[in-house]
């Protein structure tokens, strides 16, 4: 009987083991973060942005340089508390497509933005391009913006948007107006899925992915761009060939002196005399003369600008494509030089052309004898710089211009 009995018992005590085994593999395991109070996935929130990209207006802005990538954004506090005090550094990255050229604006400010406030930020590239008239031929520039708020590094950068350089010229005010017009990225994003309600959560509109820290480049947010070359500031508006006198009153003022053209005596000199007026000092300009055959239009414009302002010859051609207007300045060849050698000793002209513009370019000493550059852009056919000989020969106020 008690060998039985021990049979027994060991028996029923391997069957509880057994028992207990098998129903502990079913049993509810706690985890760490459970016994925590939390989970896997809320000890790891996703990082949220601190600004937002709502809205962008890109364009191509015009100095006396010449035409610069710009962009203007309108972003909000998407941080969830005020962001006042806060350092914002943006940088504004323009890649021309075609060959990979790079160049970048920044702009570094302190915000004083409440929660849900929106704000402007401009960004204008340092470099400028010149355009050819055809729209379709010029540069096809990516933009991106990015940002930091605070004092982070690389971790902290977030990728605003990427967009494409629209085709088109204007100015800040009118940029700064149409994207006060546009929608917000958000609604749009709202309307045009089908797959929203009508009444889209909020999350809907923020998303799916924080943003992706920015990957180091060799051009960090501190500019370290070479200060630039001698360029000439010329006016706001600037009159070109072809324009109405009334354009030219606007930016120089009410003419100093008029010279009416000189009858023809003979059937040769028919047309080679013009209606002058001449303008006042207006930097960078020591002289401004306009000619004209209707006495209304603009067919030919010579200026003349100190030698030592020490501007590269770039500059120059820079002046003469502006004065010759966007319709014969983009068409104008580069400089070819050559020398006359006159009574007065050697004379070093240069010379552009295009389609229905001439240009010439020469230094001659000014009324105060101080050497002056002169730029002189012709709609007429024929030598320009004969045409000047016989304008100076006829116009008293034209005298200056021989004196190369």
């Amino acid at each position: 009987m008690l060998v039985r009995a021990h049979r027994f018992f060991k028996v029923s005590f391997s069957l509880a083991i057994l028992a207990s085994s098998v129903f502990g593999l079913c049993l509810p395991v706690r985890s760490s973060a459970a016994d925590d109070g939390g989970s896997d996935t809320a000890s790891t929130p996703k990082s949220v942005p601190k600004i937002t990209a709502v809205g962008c207006i890109t364009w191509w802005s015009h100095d006396a340089v010449g035409y610069h990538p710009a962009m203007i954004l309108r972003i909000e506090n998407s941080s969830g508390q005020n962001l006042v005090g806060e350092r914002l550094r943006v940088q504004g990255r323009f890649t021309d497509l075609r060959n990979g050229y790079v160049t970048v604006a920044r702009k570094d400010e302190r915000l004083t933005l409440l929660k849900n406030e929106q704000m402007y930020i401009m960004l204008r590239a340092p470099s400028s391009f010149e355009l050819p008239i055809d729209e379709f031929a010029w540069p096809s520039i990516e933009c991106k913006a990015m940002a930091r708020v605070g004092e982070v590094g690389d971790e902290g950068t977030q990728d605003l948007l990427i967009t494409h350089l629209e085709a088109v010229t204007m100015t800040d005010d009118e940029a700064r107006a149409q994207l006060a017009r546009q929608t917000d990225f958000r609604k749009v994003v709202k309307v045009s899925s089908n797959s929203q309600t009508s009444q889209p959560s909020k999350a809907a509109s923020a998303p799916d992915d924080p943003p992706k820290p920015m990957i180091a480049t060799a051009a960090g947010l501190v500019d370290k761009r070479q200060p630039n070359e001698k360029h000439v500031n010329l006016p706001a508006t600037l009159p070109s060939l072809g324009e109405d006198f009334y354009l030219f009153e606007k930016s120089f003022g009410i003419p100093l002196q008029i010279e009416a053209a000189k009858p023809a005596t003979t059937r040769a000199d028919i047309g080679k005399s013009l209606t002058w007026a001449s303008y006042r000092p207006t930097p960078p300009f020591t002289t401004s003369f306009v000619g004209t055959k209707s006495g209304s239009t603009a067919d030919v414009i010579v200026v003349s600008l100190p030698v030592s302002l020490g501007l590269p010859e770039s500059q120059y051609l820079l002046v003469a494509k502006l004065l010759a207007g966007k319709g014969l300045g983009g068409q104008l060849s580069n400089f070819t030089h050559s020398v006359r050698y006159l009574t007065s000793g050697r004379s070093e002209v240069a010379l552009a052309s295009g389609a229905g513009c001439h240009v010439i370019s020469y230094k001659i000493t000014g009324d105060d004898g101080s050497p002056q550059q002169v730029i002189a852009v012709s709609r007429l056919t024929g030598d320009l710089e004969s045409a000047l000989i016989g304008y100076a020969s006829q116009a008293r106020m034209l005298h200056s211009l021989l004196n190369r």
